[in-house]
C-alpha cells in the first residue's frame, strides 16, 4: 500500500527494497535466519526522512537473506501480483519460538499460480543463545517446478561483548545438483570503546533460493570491521564522540579470483547538539567478466581500481527544521563521478510535516556520459490520532517517470485499519499517463 522510495543503481547487482506490507512485517523477526553480514553500529549518521546517507552507496553488504517476503505477491519491478489467501502463525512455546507462513499467489499474465511456504523453529539455549532451523518451499501450481531450501543457524553470546554466529543451508531445484550450499561464520567483539568483527561467507554457484535475496552466487566473501570510539574531554562541550572505523571486504569467485574489494576508511563525529558528520575514502577494485549498463551505457569488461572521497552530514533531526547532505568525487570505472545529495525536513506543527530530497550523479566514462537525477517529496498530515493522510511524489530520470502515491488511513480499532490509496505514474517527457490505480483495503484484528 505504501510506495517504494526509488533508488539509483550504480552497481551490477539488484538493489534491496525493504518490505512495507503490514502482514509480512508483523512478527517478521522470527523469520530472520543466520546473522547479518558484519555491520558497524554507527548510530543514526545521516538518517534522513527517506534513506540513510550511506557512506558507500550500492555496496553489496548483505550477501544472503534466506527468506525475503517481497518475493511473494510482487513482481521484480515492484508491481502487485494478486494473492488468493494466506495464513501466518507465530508464537512461543516454552523455550521454543515458532513461525509458519503459507501464501497462495494467483496467476497474472505469464506468472503462474504459486504456493509459498516458510517454516521456522528456534530454541533458546544456554543463558543468552539460540539455535534454529528454517525451511522454505515454493511450488508452481499444476507443474513439477519447485524450489526448496533447508538450513540451520546458531547464535552464541558470551557475556556482554562476544558473539559467535553461523549458518548452513542447502537448496534444491530441478535441473541443478551439487554445489548447492551456503554457509556463514561470524564473530564480533564490542565494548564501550572497540568494535571488532569478522565474517566468512560462501555461496556456491547452484545455491538457488527463489524465496530469498541473493545478489550473486558462486562466491566467497571475507569481511572485517574495526572501530574505535573516542570521547574527547577537551572538546566535550562541542563533541559527543569521534569514531574512526575501517571496513575491508574481499569477494572471490569459485576459482579464488578476486571479483570485488572494498577498503573503507572513515571518520565520524557526533556533536552534542545532535548534528553528525562523516568523511572518508572508499578505495574499490572491481573485475568485470562481462559488460554491465549504467543508465544504458555499457561499461567495458576488465579490471578497475578507483577511489571515492566523500563527506556527509546532517543537523539535529529532532529539530523543527533539519537538513542533510552528501558530496562525493573520484574515479569511477573508466572515468570520474561527482555525486550530490541534499535534503530537508520541516515540521509545521504536530499535525503537518514535509520533506524533500534530491540526488544527482554526474558520471563521465570513456564509454559515454551519464546524468542521473532523483527527486522525492513527502507530506504527512494527521487529522487525529487515528486518521492520517500521506503523499509521496517522486521523479526518476532513469525511468523518465513521475510517480505519486497518496494514502488515506483510518485506524477504526486497535491493530485494524482502513486504507484508500491512489497511485499514478506519468512519462516525464510527454506527460502521458503510464498507469493509475485506486485501491481500498480493510484489516480487522480478531482478538479474545
Amino acid at each position: 500500500m505504501e510506495a517504494d522510495e526509488q533508488q539509483i543503481n550504480l552497481s551490477r547487482y539488484s538493489l534491496l527494497f525493504p518490505e512495507k506490507r503490514d502482514f509480512f512485517l508483523e512478527n517478521s523477526g522470527i523469520f530472520q535466519f543466520g546473522v547479518p553480514n558484519s555491520t558497524l553500529n554507527t548510530g543514526t549518521t545521516g538518517q534522513s526522512i527517506f534513506t540513510l546517507l550511506n557512506p558507500r552507496p550500492n555496496a553489496i553488504r548483505n550477501d544472503l537473506m534466506q527468506f525475503f517476503s517481497r518475493t511473494i505477491g510482487l513482481s521484480d519491478s515492484g508491481d502487485a501480483i494478486p494473492i488468493l489467501g494466506g495464513s501466518r502463525l507465530t508464537g512461543s512455546v516454552g523455550r521454543y519460538q515458532v513461525g509458519f507462513l503459507d501464501i497462495q499467489q494467483r496467476q497474472l499474465g505469464s506468472t503462474h499460480a504459486t504456493n509459498y511456504f516458510v517454516g521456522r523453529v528456534r530454541r533458546n539455549v544456554l543463558a543468552n543463545s539460540d539455535i534454529g532451523v528454517m525451511v522454505t518451499n515454493k511450488e508452481v501450481s499444476n507443474s513439477s517446478l519447485y524450489n526448496r531450501t533447508v538450513g540451520t543457524d546458531a547464535n552464541f553470546r558470551f557475556g556482554q561483548s562476544v558473539t559467535l554466529n553461523g549458518f548452513l543451508a542447502k537448496a534444491s531445484t530441478p535441473g541443478l545438483s551439487g554445489k548447492d550450499l551456503a554457509a556463514r561464520l561470524a564473530m564480533q567483539y564490542q565494548d564501550k570503546v572497540w568494535q571488532l568483527s569478522g565474517t566468512y561467507t560462501v555461496i556456491q554457484r547452484n545455491y538457488h533460493n527463489e524465496m530469498g535475496f541473493i545478489p550473486r552466487v558462486g562466491i566467497q566473501r571475507f569481511a572485517s570491521i574495526a572501530a574505535y570510539t573516542w570521547r574527547p574531554r577537551r572538546w566535550r562541550s562541542l563533541i559527543r564522540d569521534m569514531r574512526p572505523h575501517w571496513q575491508v571486504d574481499y569477494v572471490l569467485d569459485a576459482t579464488s579470483r578476486i571479483q570485488t574489494k572494498y577498503g573503507d576508511f572513515h571518520q565520524q563525529i557526533d556533536f552534542q547538539n545532535g548534528a553528525e558528520i562523516e568523511m572518508g575514502r572508499n578505495p574499490s577494485y572491481e573485475y568485470l567478466a562481462q559488460p554491465f549498463k549504467i543508465s544504458g551505457i555499457a561499461v567495458t569488461p576488465r579490471d578497475y581500481k578507483f577511489n571515492e572521497y566523500f563527506i556527509l552530514g546532517n543537523t539535529d533531526l529532532s529539530r523543527r527544521l533539519s537538513a542533510n547532505g552528501r558530496f562525493s568525487t573520484g574515479r569511477f570505472y573508466s572515468g570520474y563521478k561527482h555525486s550530490y545529495l541534499g535534503g530537508a525536513a520541516f515540521r509545521f506543527n504536530y499535525k503537518l510535516t514535509t520533506s524533500v530530497q534530491y540526488t544527482r550523479n554526474n558520471i563521465r566514462l570513456a564509454e559515454g556520459r551519464v546524468m542521473q537525477n532523483l527527486l522525492a517529496a513527502r507530506v504527512n498530515y494527521g487529522f487525529t490520532t487515528t486518521m492520517f493522510l500521506n503523499a509521496l511524489i517522486q521523479y526518476n530520470s532513469d525511468t523518465r517517470q513521475w510517480s505519486s502515491n497518496v494514502r488515506f488511513n483510518i485506524i477504526h480499532r486497535p491493530l485494524s485499519d482502513i486504507f484508500v490509496v491512489y497511485n499514478e505514474r506519468r512519462d516525464s517527457i510527454t506527460g502521458s499517463l503510464v498507469d493509475r490505480a485506486l485501491i481500498a483495503k480493510m484489516t480487522y484484528m480478531i482478538s479474545r
